[in-house]
């Protein structure tokens, strides 16, 4: 006796069509008998016929209930997305495209928002719309704003305002659309106009190509950005790039014979790191990996300037010309200890003392009495402190610290009155 096949709620309809089974408690269908069924049933209800949906299930046949079963709902799967799509068509069909028309040209709102408007989780209903209408869409992020000439002239040139307070007064989040407005009636903004009675064309042609100046080095020159030198090659219709002005034997030398970091190569040509790369592309060398510099270190002069002359790491990378990364990665391979910061604190609390010499409270800075400033480093480094006079100096906490600097820059003060008056509020708070 062979098994029964399970029927869905949907095969179970196949009853209603009158169709010549007779009970299934009383006689089971064959496999063959409930496929010629279910194709005989999807010819009726949908307009086009499954002819590949039938072949995959001849081809099929053979397989056990289970796959066939799968075959059957990856079609149910198939034509519900099917019905989604046309259920979406049909809901375009109800939007008024004259009134799309209209929202989109003449009130400028953006895809989304009509798309909102009419029930749409995106644009692109719309977007197909206007498509079909021969409407050419606007690019992303641009929405259509009225923007009165005259009223923003007046603004602008008679009124004196700022660029940006005559965009926000238009609704503008940013000065591209008044701007847009400027070129399009050939009025120039007064940060044009300033710069173009100060910068002579032909000497910023000059620099250039006789120079051999990149555009933010002539900025510099005249005291601007290199906007405005960028914008006058571009209205005497000047090729730039700062590439062809380089000559690659210096990047040779900086970068691979001095072994400067790209970065500060890139800083003493006045370039970015885009044509220096490009340059090396050009030339056929490879980038050193990032970090690496060449050991070519002198120990002993490494030992006196870190140990002896307590200079920081960065003091001593522009003496010797190599990265701070470089001399972390000798002093690590050299075995070399790191300062011992701890054993200079305290003789810094030897020679200062650990208190605040007005309030008697925890030190937190030391201070010059005279007022003249000082490099911070003399304070770290064990040499300096042993050759500093403590009386010339005074260990304060932050509060009598900034009361001090106050004085002394707003009052001309001197350290023994401000000491005294310190020492004299210190008493008066404690009582």
């Amino acid at each position: 006796m062979r098994e029964s096949d399970e029927f869905s709620d949907e095969e179970y309809r196949l009853e209603e069509r009158k169709t010549e089974i007779k009970d299934t408690e009383k006689h089971l269908l064959t496999t063959d008998e409930r496929d010629e069924i279910i194709r005989s049933y999807n010819s009726e209800h949908y307009e086009k016929p499954r002819d590949s949906d039938t072949v995959e299930l001849k081809s099929e046949e053979k397989l056990p209930r289970e796959d066939r079963g799968h075959i059957i709902r990856k079609y149910n799967a198939e034509h519900s997305e099917k019905l989604k799509i046309s259920d979406k068509a049909e809901s375009q069909m109800d939007v008024d495209s004259e009134e799309v028309r209209r929202l989109y040209l003449e009130d400028g709102l953006s895809l989304k928002k009509i798309g909102d408007k009419y029930g749409f989780k995106s644009g692109k209903p719309i977007k197909r719309i206007l498509k079909a209408k021969g409407i050419e869409i606007r690019p992303v992020g641009f929405q259509a704003i009225e923007i009165d000439p005259e009223e923003a002239y007046r603004l602008y040139f008679d009124e004196k305002w700022d660029l940006k307070d005559v965009a926000a007064h238009f609704g503008c989040k940013t000065t591209t659309s008044l701007r847009r407005v400027f070129e399009e009636h050939g009025w120039k903004t007064r940060y044009q106009e300033t710069y173009e009675k100060v910068i002579d064309p032909e000497e910023v042609f000059r620099l250039y190509n006789e120079e051999g100046l990149s555009l933010r080095k002539i900025g510099e020159h005249f005291g601007v950005s290199y906007h405005p030198i960028r914008q006058i090659f571009k209205e005497h219709d000047k090729p730039y790039g700062q590439e062809i002005q380089i000559d690659p034997e210096i990047i040779r030398f900086l970068y691979f014979e001095k072994r400067l970091p790209k970065d500060e190569v890139c800083n003493r040509l006045g370039i970015s790191k885009k044509p220096f790369d490009r340059i090396l592309e050009e030339q056929g060398w490879d980038a050193r990996p990032v970090g690496f510099q060449s050991l070519e270190i002198d120990l002993d002069e490494f030992k006196r300037l870190y140990y002896d002359e307590e200079l920081t790491l960065d003091d001593i990378s522009k003496q010797l010309e190599v990265s701070i990364t470089t001399l972390c990665r000798f002093r690590e391979e050299h075995g070399l200890e790191i300062r011992d910061k701890a054993s200079i604190r305290e003789l810094r609390d030897r020679i200062f003392g650990k208190m605040c010499v007005t309030c008697g409270k925890p030190r937190a800075v030391i201070h010059k009495k005279d007022g003249v400033p000082h490099p911070v480093e003399i304070l770290w480094r064990k040499k300096d402190l042993l050759t500093l006079n403590p009386e010339d100096w005074a260990a304060l906490c932050k509060p009598c610290h900034r009361i001090t600097h106050s004085l002394m820059k707003n009052y001309r003060c001197e350290w023994s009155k401000i000491e005294i008056a310190l020492k004299e509020l210190a008493r008066n708070g404690a009582s």
